[in-house]
């Protein structure tokens, strides 16, 4: 806020209260007060975040916010002051309340977490009105709405609030650990501002002070504050866009007023009761995208609808099998015979009749015959288990099977008729219809489905459901013309819509052979049979598109669904048929196959990330409701419910189960609805996007499955003691279903190979319900309550399960790799056919594994035979090609330490140094915040035994005055002249301490390169500032010295001895080694590689915002940005398969950018490596890091894919030629040195894989680290990538003397955009690649040009000017012409 005084009387004003006045007293509160035991109670079971709309950003920068202020009616607040004073409550307890009911509606949680402000100034503080300082702070608060009524959620409310204010400066990092989230977990991101404000009014008179401007912006992404003035309130929402603020504030003002209403009214109702949603927002759920009611002819059966058919087209073609055909005339004759025998045999309506045949006409004739004799036909495939047959005519009890005779060897002996159609003469039956009594009310089939409790279920479905379905239905408008294939087994209800559509509509039933299909079968039959209408399961279909997109040319439509389908694939297939009409079906049996269909014709837009389930079919109704049956808003997930003519009755012999999953509809009374267990929300356009599965029923291959019935069926093997199953994304995308076992440790002969456990499981269950891959664990992971941890169990199978089968290592060569693989990786077991990469490999993993081999094998292994044959069997069969290691490589002890040269890094930094003057562009800090108590003798002394034991923190550099040249050299010094700097400071005077800190240069031959400060804010707050310089440590000497400092740490303060093992060599030693193993020929040779590599290699030209100052600066900032999971996962599974790392997909989306950008093609990027390429090096602190120069020439005309390869080749080179300094190369290339930027190359990229080491809590202290802007940056731009639990994560250091931030904010937005595109087609040209966001193209290709204007586009110039004649004849009549003299 800018604010201008025009009084001149400051003067005037008493004296201000110090605001450190107001710092005692919260110190003194916070000795008194245990805020830790406080907000652990409050909070210590949270395990999830509330997150509105998925809002879980609290790091915003308050751009991309939508705010709207609107006041609250009068008769509302008088109600609300009402209300409150009769139940002696404040007003803030209710909006807290009504807050809570928002938050509740749009995360889909009952028991949610927000915070709230408090104005700091509560605490008794004498003057504290009056102090001017930081004395606001956001802490949180629960509601729990959940099993209380409404009068007891407000005066918990109201007493929690209540009980906050004596913990009112509570730090917010110490509340935030005090819940079970994850530590980078924010516990909400909600906020609520209660305030007590003043209208604004016109000042009587003349003002001394004038509001210039003003804005309120806070970091957190959902916002409310509510303005008490004392009579009446004003709401003011702030949200992330794209939600809509105005939507918000709806919600909040019925939420208030259904709060005040029930309070008023009913405040013993429960709070579930209470709505949210405004009235017009309910009816567009409940009413409007609802309507769906069509004609459809509900008073007949099946049968009679297809007799009617017959009575239309008697000769039409109904059905086609092989070189078989039958006309409609004759497939009803057939039917009509059988049914007439199965009426003789007992079959009357609501009979249950076993078919169990191949697909065939018998098929057909028998399905029609079961209905005509009036009985209902129950689907058994052949092909299943002898166990599941049984169990599937038991639990029927049906007294008769129709089947064939090469099928009835397969059915068990049992109290039914078997019924071979083949082998039955029904001749002598009439021909004509049966005409048995029944209606559209009767059982038409009973299919089952997998049931949670080991067993399937039926549902029994009616002859209404299924004319509903294929029958004037929005979905699908079938016509005599069209030839529908029926390709889906009979036990699958997608064969439904197959059978009936076709024949209820008079189009002709193409029957695929009989046993599982090939593609080329399928293919030849689609182009064959001139097939119109397909359905395919998502995996089928993905085939198709991928291998042979041609044979579906014929099409009319196409149907797909089952389970997720891969929008990619949806888009590869409309790109090359837009003609054709593609539906995604989505529907569970219970709603008779289809409740909701999503049609698309045409191109797909780029930014559709996933196909909807679409809108529901006809004279269905869908209901996205929550754990109270309350529809949710749009974009919030909630479970979909299902009604209308497709409902099925219910189970077959299971009232209980039918009961639980068929509820009264509490919108439309008198009829049911289906609980269906799955996870959606709406989109903004009324379409249904699918999420998951609430429960543990999973869709695997088109089939439901009960993940638990799977399990049912483990337990019972020989040797396990406990069992999970849960479906897992492949890298595919697909789902596979993962067993998690425990062994009985009292059966240990027990074979629980993978092999071993799906043969068993494969003789009870159908193939598509045996796991793919079985992890064995010694114990179950728990939750809190003792459930098991199922996240914990899918992270397992995310990290530690291999790809292939497990094979055990053979000989001693392989058991010696595997070991080294176990121990780089951290992954046990390591089977001889696993994939480095797939288990978690990169390229710096792979230069532990190569320098391991050089030890145990003394193998001198290249990095690029690692990516060439990356599995331990591989690497086996091609060991004999390589060298013995080479005795030179072995790092020597110096003898004599004094006179030690420079390694060629470090010489370059001491040159650097010199070159520069004392800048702090070089400097390493580190700054960690210390809560709790200190034991500053334990800090010192850990210090201290650090700079012993690592030469390079006590070594200065001296330069040799007898020398020609003037020559620096390496003298180490002892440890006492390390000096732990302590200064007491306040709080907030931080920043400026670190600054001055930092900004000190280091004099290399007099200081120790290495700086601690310890800043003392309070006995139980420090601050350890940790300043290195460059010349002795890099990154990953940095998690050396995290890693030891912890562990001496804990041993010191435990009054232990040092515990750490002493290092067998030091960083000197090493630059004496490397100044003699790099030298001559071998250093020839590796630079020779440099110079043709690097040969005429251009500076990067980047536009910029600002021209080139002269000389760099190295001033900098940074900007932070991630990518979302989709888009993570999505960039490992394309690494993954194309056999590249992650680095090396990034790095080429990196220099497509910087190409799209400079408008070159041939660009030179900086990236370091570890250089630590020896396993005695691992643990010593110093500077080895290197830099290569990765040289990328791109064709536009190139797919990405050939680009990777392009990519990797040039990687691994540089890889193999890593240990050539970066220094000599640019000596060896004779570059130019210049003052405006880098040599070789002026951006950097980097991938951060280097070991990190995380300080755990100890006892009574805290240890956190803080970070803190160096505002400097070494080259124009450098990209620093890291991998994360939520994603990639990335931070891009620019040059402020060349760049604005706003340049650097799109320069991040178009690579997010590329990499998206990437992801979703690495197959395209790079020139097809965009990297424009939707709103750029919009603006470039729309907004810019509007220019549209009438004018007259259908005259010439003449007639317009004949017309102009008209309207001004004088104007034009009295020119006199020029006449000759």
């Amino acid at each position: 806020m800018c604010i201008r005084d025009r009084s001149g009387t400051a003067q005037q004003l008493p004296p201000p209260i110090p605001y450190r006045e107001f710092i005692a007293h919260t110190q003194y509160k916070a000795a008194q007060l245990d805020y830790e035991g406080y907000f652990k109670g409050v909070l210590g079971d949270v395990d999830e975040a509330t997150a509105p709309f998925n809002l879980v950003n609290v790091r915003g920068d308050g751009l991309g916010i939508e705010e709207v202020t609107e006041p609250l009616p009068a008769a509302v607040s008088q109600a609300i002051r009402r209300i409150a004073q009769r139940l002696r409550v404040t007003p803030a307890a209710l909006f807290h309340t009504a807050w809570a009911m928002v938050l509740s509606a749009c995360s889909g949680r009952d028991d949610v977490v927000f915070g709230t402000v408090l104005s700091g100034r509560l605490q008794g503080t004498l003057g504290a009105e009056d102090i001017v300082g930081v004395l606001i702070n956001t802490l949180p608060v629960r509601v729990k709405l959940s099993g209380h009524n409404v009068r007891e959620t407000v005066q918990q409310v109201y007493t929690n609030l209540q009980e906050l204010l004596e913990y009112e400066q509570a730090p917010l990092a110490l509340v935030q650990r005090c819940s079970a989230l994850p530590g980078n977990t924010p516990v909400f991101s909600a906020l609520l501002n209660y305030r007590h404000s003043s209208p604004l009014q016109e000042p009587a008179t003349e003002s001394v002070m004038d509001v210039l401007a003003g804005q309120e912006r806070t970091n957190y992404p959902f916002n409310l504050s509510v303005d008490d003035f004392g009579d009446n309130f004003r709401l003011d929402v702030q949200v992330e866009q794209p939600i809509q603020a105005t939507r918000i504030v709806g919600y909040m003002q019925t939420a208030i007023s259904s709060l005040v209403d029930a309070l008023s009214k009913a405040p013993e109702q429960s709070m579930a009761s209470l709505n949210v949603l405004p009235e017009a927002e309910r009816h567009q759920l409940l009413v409007e995208w609802n309507d769906t009611k069509a004609d459809y002819p509900g008073e007949a059966t099946i049968h009679q609808l297809f007799e009617a058919q017959v009575e239309r087209s008697p000769e039409q073609t109904a059905v086609v099998f092989e070189e078989q055909m039958l006309t409609y005339a004759q497939l009803n004759a057939q039917a009509n015979q059988l049914a007439y025998y199965l009426i003789e045999q007992g079959v009357k309506p609501e009979s249950l009749v076993g078919i169990c045949v191949e697909r065939s006409l018998e098929m057909m004739v028998g399905l029609l015959a079961i209905l005509k004799a009036g009985g209902a036909y129950v689907p058994i495939d052949p092909t299943y288990p002898q166990e599941r047959i049984d169990y599937m005519l038991a639990d029927s009890g049906a007294r008769w099977v129709l089947t064939q005779r090469a099928v009835l060897s397969q059915l068990p002996e049992g109290d039914y008729d078997a019924l071979a159609i083949d082998a039955l003469d029904v001749s002598a039956y009439g021909v004509s219809n049966p005409g048995v009594l029944m209606g559209p009310d009767h059982l038409a089939y009973v299919i089952y489905t997998s049931g949670s409790t080991g067993q399937p279920k039926g549902v029994l479905v009616n002859h209404q459901s299924v004319n509903r379905l294929v029958i004037n239905a929005n979905f699908l408008a079938v016509t005599q013309e069209d030839i529908f294939l029926q390709l889906a087994p009979l036990a699958f209800d997608a064969s439904t819509l197959e059978i009936w559509g076709p024949l209820l509509n008079g189009a002709q039933l193409s029957v695929v052979s009989p046993g599982k299909v090939s593609l080329e079968q399928l293919e030849k039959t689609i182009r064959d049979q001139h097939v119109s209408v397909l359905w395919l399961t998502s995996a089928f279909f993905q085939l198709f598109v991928k291998q042979n997109i041609d044979s579906l040319r014929s099409l009319r439509v196409l149907l797909t669904g089952g389970e997720v389908v891969p929008v990619d694939s949806a888009r590869d297939f409309l790109r090359q048929y837009p003609h054709i009409t593609l539906v995604n079906g989505y529907g569970p049996t219970e709603n008779t196959t289809f409740t909701s269909y999503y049609e698309m014709r045409g191109e797909i837009s780029d930014d559709m990330q996933s196909l909807p389930i679409g809108q529901p079919v006809s004279n269905t109704s869908v209901y996205i409701l929550d754990k109270s049956h309350k529809p949710v808003p749009v974009g919030v997930c909630g479970e979909l419910y299902t009604s209308g003519a497709g409902l099925a009755r219910g189970y077959l012999n299971q009232p209980e189960l039918t009961a639980e999953k068929f509820i009264d509809n509490p919108f439309n009374p008198g009829t049911r609805l289906y609980k269906t267990g799955d996870h959606v929300r709406y989109r903004p356009d009324g379409n249904i996007e699918y999420l998951g599965r609430i429960d543990d029923q999973v869709k695997i291959r088109g089939f439901r499955i009960e993940l638990g019935e799977i399990e049912q069926h483990l337990l019972p093997l020989h040797g396990i003691k406990e069992a999970v199953v849960l479906a897992k994304e492949t890298e595919r995308g697909d789902q596979a279903l993962v067993a998690y076992i425990v062994p009985d440790a009292e059966q240990p002969d027990a074979d629980l190979s993978i092999t071993a456990v799906k043969s068993a499981l494969s003789q009870t269950l159908p193939d598509y319900m045996v796991p793919t891959a079985l992890v064995t664990l010694e114990a179950m992971p728990l939750t809190p309550n003792g459930k098991v941890n199922k996240k914990a169990l899918q992270a397992l199978a995310v990290e530690f399960v291999a790809t292939a089968e497990y094979v055990a290592p053979r000989n001693s060569l392989e058991t010696t790799l595997v070991g080294i693989w176990q121990e780089v990786l951290g992954v046990e077991p390591v089977g001889i056919h696993d994939n480095f990469f797939d288990l978690g490999g990169h390229s710096l993993l792979a230069t532990q594994l190569v320098s391991r081999i050089r030890r145990d094998l003394n193998v001198e292994l290249p990095l690029k035979a690692l990516f060439e044959t990356p599995t331990v069997a591989g690497l086996t069969t091609v060991f004999h090609r390589y060298q013995p290691a080479d005795q030179e490589t072995l790092i020597q002890v110096l003898e004599d330490r004094t006179g030690i040269p420079l390694s060629f890094g470090q010489e370059r930094l001491w040159f650097l140094e010199q070159y520069e003057g004392g800048s702090n562009t070089y400097h390493m800090p580190g700054l960690l915040r210390l809560d709790g108590d200190l034991e500053r003798d334990a800090l010192e002394r850990t210090l201290v035994t650090l700079v012993e034991r690592h030469e390079a923190l006590r070594t200065i550099f001296v330069v040799d005055d007898q020398s020609h040249e003037p020559t620096p050299y390496q003298e180490i010094v002892g440890a006492e002249n390390f000096v732990l700097h302590q200064t007491t400071i306040a709080d907030h005077d931080l920043p400026h301490q670190v600054a001055s800190v930092l900004t000190q240069p280091f004099d290399l031959s007099q200081d120790l390169p290495f700086r601690a400060h310890l800043l003392h804010v309070s006995d139980l707050q420090h601050y350890l500032l940790l300043n290195m310089h460059h010349i002795v440590s890099d990154g990953w000497s940095m998690g050396i010295i995290t890693k030891e400092f912890d562990i001496l740490y804990r041993a010191y303060s435990g009054q232990e001895n040092n515990p750490l093992v002493p290092l067998a060599i030091q960083y000197a030693d090493y630059a004496a080694w490397q100044r003699e193993y790099l030298s001559g020929e071998r250093l020839a040779a590796k630079l020779d590689y440099w110079q043709k590599q690097l040969a005429g290699v251009e500076t990067l030209d980047l536009p910029t915002t600002y021209p080139r100052p002269a000389e760099q600066s190295y001033r900098g900032k940074h900007l932070d940005f991630s990518l979302n999971r989709s888009v993570s996962e999505g960039l490992q599974q394309l690494s993954q398969r194309h056999q590249v790392t992650l680095f090396m997909t990034l790095l080429g989306a990196f220099a497509l950018l910087m190409s799209r950008y400079s408008g070159q093609e041939d660009i030179a990027i900086g990236t370091p490596i570890a250089n630590r390429e020896r396993a005695e090096l691992e643990g010593i602190v110093g500077f080895f890091v290197n830099t290569l120069v990765l040289r990328l020439e791109l064709c536009d005309n190139q797919p990405f894919s050939q680009w990777l390869q392009q990519v990797k080749t040039t990687t691994l080179e540089a890889y193999a030629h890593q240990d050539a300094p970066f220094e000599q190369v640019v000596d060896a290339l004779s570059v130019e040195r210049e003052r405006a930027h880098s040599p070789l190359f002026q951006v950097m990229f980097v991938l951060q894989n280097t070991p990190k080491a995380e300080l755990a809590p100890m006892e009574g202290l805290a240890i956190t680290p803080e970070p803190f802007d160096n505002n400097t940056t070494k080259f124009d731009l450098t990209f620093d990538i890291s991998e994360t639990e939520e994603g990639l994560v990335g931070r891009v250091e620019y040059a402020t003397d060349l760049f604005s931030g706003e340049f650097i904010e799109a320069l991040v937005g178009h690579y997010q955009t590329l990499l998206a595109d990437i992801v979703a087609n690495d197959e395209r040209k790079l020139a097809e690649l965009s990297m424009l966001t939707e709103a750029e193209r919009h603006q470039l290709l729309v907004e810019w040009n509007d220019t549209k204007a009438d004018y007259p586009d259908e005259a010439t110039i003449h007639q317009l000017f004949e017309a102009q004649v008209e309207r001004s004849p004088v104007s034009y009549t009295h020119l006199t012409l020029p006449t000759k003299a």
